[in-house]
């Protein structure tokens, strides 16, 4: 099994990987890797997964097609934010542009990327209607359950998108994106200026890079909001201390 831009076996979508006994190659680019696949390609220092499989693809000596390029290109847009993330390099635009020469359809990517459905503009004025902001603005939150879900006539997987909105509210520094299940409660978090949302999903049980990671906490709301809360605070205070000199 070939298991890409993924930390740990358990996030795997669709599949079983607690049952599967062949040999898991891993190829990601997450800090918090888990490292236990039977052979790893790990590099947290590239901006994206993408990247790194075109790197596999050249050591292997597959030449670059469409029906390559795009699905990869595809996958560094989304990783960069659309090259606007700090962790885009030159290499990054080197390679994007590898791509492009080999045919990816940015054009048809952005069309499809950018066209929303009228569901999300229905579960939008719920998502506005619940965000909050504190810490002086720092933190951003917004929160969507099911009864949010079925008045709007959307589903879970529509909810993804908002938390880079909240991320753009002017001040801030952390946007936090509940997930509200009930019986759980899973948090996708987008940070900048010095607060990590590695460290706070960490803290939560979860991981990921330290501007997006994500956890999900097994409490009802009340509960996992309350350890949020704690990790946010602790996250805060450390961006806010001064580095100590070193002797």
């Amino acid at each position: 099994m070939l298991d890409v831009d993924n930390n740990d076996f358990s996030r795997v979508g669709g599949a079983d990987m607690a049952a599967f006994s062949g040999p898991v190659v891993n190829i990601d680019h997450h800090g918090t890797n888990l490292r236990r696949a039977d052979a790893l390609l790990v590099d947290p220092s590239q901006p994206a997964t993408a990247m790194m499989l075109v790197d596999v693809l050249d050591a292997l000596n597959v030449p670059l097609t469409e029906a390559l390029a795009t699905p990869l290109l595809l996958g560094m847009i989304t990783d960069t934010g659309s090259f606007q993330f700090s962790n885009t390099t030159p290499q990054t635009l080197r390679t994007a542009a590898r791509l492009l020469e080999a045919g990816a359809r940015l054009n048809w990517l952005n069309e499809q990327r950018l066209q929303n459905p009228p569901t999300y503009y229905t579960l939008l004025r719920e998502v506005l209607n619940s965000m909050e902001f504190q810490h002086d603005g720092q933190v951003v939150l917004a929160r969507v359950n099911e009864a949010m879900l079925e008045r709007a006539g959307g589903n879970w997987e529509d909810v993804d998108p908002y938390v880079n909105m909240l991320r753009n509210a002017e001040g801030g520094k952390l946007a936090v994106l509940i997930k509200d299940f009930g019986d759980k409660v899973k948090f996708s978090l987008r940070s900048r200026g010095g607060v990590s949302a590695q460290n706070i999903a960490v803290a939560l049980g979860g991981g990921g890079h330290v501007p997006a990671a994500g956890a999900t906490v097994e409490a009802p709301y009340a509960e996992a909001r309350e350890l949020l809360d704690q990790a946010v605070i602790a996250e805060l205070a450390r961006a806010q201390t001064p580095p100590q000199p070193q002797e």
